[in-house]
């Protein structure tokens, strides 16, 4: 019984530590807040049932990671719906949109806000155009400042492979990003 109960407050420190940066990638992988939702309940639903195989705390992060990128990539195996992107995206400035529509500093979120909204939909579509073995290490560095390290250890891939792709993602991004956006 102290076991078990041992066991539910580690998972609920769990959730409550990393909710929060696995649904922003989930949501920059899928596009979509629905889907992320329910990726990011996979990867929690899977977390629960391998919790006794998750040896040292200390990587709980990246093994979170690791389950949300396998969860990811059999959803590519659902039907098109699942990650359709014909629907309005949810913005990333919705995630960090002030609340009662004041910045910490004091100033209105007011048309830069729609300008920013504009370049973060157009960052996420640059995002789901990268190729998906570029895509989750980018976005695990670039939004959640993982180390080499703890991208190789979600990925299970070598320091040198993240490095490499890492490096190959950023270039697909800004020549992506470099194509769609007009230089004047």
């Amino acid at each position: 019984m102290a076991d078990n109960t041992a066991r539910k407050r580690q998972f609920e420190q769990c959730v409550d530590q990393h909710h929060a940066g696995l649904y922003r990638v989930a949501l920059r992988l899928t596009g979509r807040e629905a889907t992320a939702v329910e990726l990011v309940q996979e990867t929690y639903l899977q977390a629960w049932r391998g919790l006794d195989s998750l040896r040292d705390t200390e990587r709980m992060r990246a093994w979170l990671f690791a389950i949300l990128r396998r969860q990811f990539l059999k959803s590519l195996g659902r039907s098109p719906e699942w990650l359709a992107t014909d629907v309005t995206p949810h913005t990333l400035e919705e995630d960090v949109a002030p609340r009662g529509g004041a910045w910490p500093d004091g100033s209105a979120a007011t048309a830069d806000a729609t300008q920013r909204t504009d370049d973060r939909d157009l960052i996420q579509w640059a995002v789901e155009q990268l190729e998906v073995r570029y895509r989750f290490p980018v976005l695990l560095q670039l939004m959640e400042g993982l180390s080499v390290a703890e991208i190789g250890q979600a990925l299970e891939l070598p320091p040198g492979t993240v490095l490499s792709h890492l490096h190959r993602g950023k270039q697909q991004l800004r020549a992506i990003l470099e194509r769609e956006i007009p230089h004047g």
